[in-house]
């Protein structure tokens, strides 16, 4: 249990950072975009780059207006203002969460970054993707430790049976002579 935990948050977190350099990336492209207004071409930009990152993004202005997303089509997207991983990008630092997505309908892992010109902020970058794959991951990692330690054990038994039988056989060819003197 404890290394699958040790390996699960290290997965995570390489995961979180992962999807930080990635929507970094992404955002410089977008930024431009985002100072001229240019929100139809910031969706277009979205949806096409989804087809080579294997990633969600979506652009978030600084009132929570969803301006482009890769996945899913923005006039269906609320106010994204108060997700946790938003909010915290709206203060000017990295924010990250794992829950539902109401609009994919499963456990996403988001990271949103902030977009700043000089000093303005001009909106949220976010990237995600679904954590089955994280758990999938886990999950095989954890098959692979439990077969480990399952032939550890049978090797342990097998080299325990024949270290006892190489003590025991003397030992009984001792005992035998001692009886056949008594």
């Amino acid at each position: 249990y404890h290394s699958s935990k040790i390996f699960n948050d290290f997965f995570l977190t390489l995961t979180t950072q992962i999807l930080k350099d990635k929507a970094c990336l992404m955002g410089e492209e977008v930024k431009p975009l985002l100072i001229s207004k240019s929100f139809d071409s910031i969706d277009d930009f979205c949806k096409n780059s989804a087809k080579k990152i294997s990633s969600r993004f979506t652009i978030i202005l600084p009132d929570g207006t969803v301006v482009g997303d890769s996945a899913a089509e923005i006039k269906i997207l609320d106010n994204h203002a108060l997700r946790p991983e938003i909010a915290k990008a709206m203060k000017g630092s990295t924010g990250s969460s794992i829950r539902w997505s109401d609009s994919l309908k499963k456990q996403i892992m988001y990271v949103a970054v902030p977009l700043f010109d000089k000093e303005a902020l001009l909106g949220v970058i976010r990237a995600s993707i679904p954590i089955t794959s994280i758990r999938q991951t886990v999950f095989d990692f954890n098959i692979r430790v439990a077969a480990s330690g399952f032939f550890i054990l049978i090797l342990g038994i097998v080299a325990s049976a024949y270290i006892s039988r190489k003590i025991s056989l003397p030992l009984a060819k001792i005992k035998d002579g001692a009886e056949k003197l008594a």
